[in-house]
């Protein structure tokens, strides 16, 4: 007769599933052991275990230290918030007073344009008067004030002003002379 091999089989799902579970368990135990040698030696402290297992309550000395952890943190929010209102209030006020000083920047930036403006339109009026003769240039500018005068001559060359000074009435050439000097003329 013939024999037939034996094949090998495989092992059923129940099997498998048992011998998981005998590992498990093996895992837990262990995992347990080790847990409480730790907890004997010092090493962890596990009484926190108690407060979140059920039946489990805290000390009173526990609670008690709870509470006082509780209210200085309470003190503690408390004065973290209103450090934190008076620097948004102090924040505000330098945000208001950035857009207050950019605005005065934007009126000095329009200022100084407008002052650089008049003062190229007062060096081509210069031009002008230095372009033309001394003595015609005297003879119109004797028609004008004395501060557009010493604008005009301020804005000229050195040999230009003397010029026409020397051109112009001797008394006006005086006083506009002492004007462009810094000077207050007397009279």
């Amino acid at each position: 007769m013939a024999r037939i091999a034996a094949m090998p089989q495989r092992p059923t799902r129940r099997s498998f599933l048992l011998s998981l579970l005998l590992i498990l368990i093996v895992l837990v135990s262990v995992g347990g052991l080790a847990a409480l040698l730790l907890n004997f030696l010092g090493l962890v402290s596990f009484t926190s275990l108690k407060d979140v297992w059920p039946g489990g309550k805290p000390t009173v000395a526990e609670s008690d230290a709870l509470a006082a952890e509780v209210a200085a943190l309470k003190k503690d929010k408390a004065a973290l918030e209103a450090e934190r209102s008076r620097l948004k209030a102090q924040l505000e006020e330098s945000e208001a007073k950035i857009q207050e000083l950019a605005a005065q920047v934007a009126k000095l930036e329009a200022d100084l344009a407008q002052v650089q403006k008049k003062n190229a339109d007062q060096k081509s009026v210069a031009a002008v008067y230095g372009n033309m003769a001394p003595k015609d240039a005297a003879r119109i500018l004797a028609e004008l004030p004395d501060d557009q005068v010493v604008v005009i001559l301020l804005h000229l060359k050195r040999d230009q002003q003397a010029a026409i000074l020397a051109a112009l009435e001797g008394g006006r050439a005086a006083r506009l002379t002492q004007i462009m000097a810094g000077q207050t003329p007397a009279g």
